[in-house]
């Protein structure tokens, strides 16, 4: 059984769909199933994909679990749609208490696309400054990954994250980012589906 973990159902609606996924949770996590795999929502943020992630995990173990959905660029060559394999993570939140250094993890590899590193964080990174000073640490920023890895070790669990590039640093509304998303989901999901998934 494969475990696919979004954040949010507007990035997750293509493998809802076409994967003809039944919804098996609603309360206290939207948690979707077909015959080989479950598609849990998290939320958005480091504790809700923390807790959904050990929620769903607490009672059940998983051949492959894979992170997918959204990403900001940081980088300024970095285009929408593009997907990568995330090879670092680093939470710049989340210093190490000794020394004020971020914390690093790496995810299970998927080599299917090209490798960088993510940048989780619990507040959104809108700004074209905000996200260029984070560009000296990682390639791309979410939400989610360092908490999912976290919660999927305390488990025993690898798990890699695959994601798409949904806003570049030329791209500083929510509304607009969310857009994005609607437009580049389907060609996300095109580009997984009987290859990873």
């Amino acid at each position: 059984m494969k475990l696919l973990i979004f954040a949010t159902e507007v990035e997750a609606l293509p493998f809802i769909e076409n994967i003809d996924m039944k919804l098996l949770m609603k309360k206290p996590v939207r948690l979707y199933t077909s015959p080989d795999i479950h598609l849990l929502i998290t939320g958005i943020g480091k504790s809700n994909a923390a807790m959904s992630t050990a929620l769903a995990l607490a009672s059940n173990r998983y051949e492959t679990i894979l992170n997918l959905g959204a990403a900001g660029a940081l980088k300024p060559d970095l285009k929408a749609g593009e997907i990568f394999t995330v090879k670092k993570i680093i939470e710049a939140d989340r210093p190490h208490l000794g020394n004020g250094a971020p914390r690093f993890s790496f995810p299970d590899p998927v080599d299917s696309f090209q490798g960088k590193n993510l940048a989780t964080r619990d507040i959104p990174a809108i700004g074209h400054d905000e996200r260029t000073e984070l560009g000296k640490l990682a390639d791309i920023i979410d939400m989610e990954g360092a908490a999912i890895l976290q919660a999927c070790g305390l488990f025993s669990q690898k798990c890699g994250i695959i994601k798409f590039i949904s806003d570049t640093l030329s791209d500083n509304m929510e509304g607009q980012i969310i857009e994005n998303i609607k437009s580049l989901r389907k060609d996300f999901f095109d580009s997984l589906y009987g290859k990873i998934i």
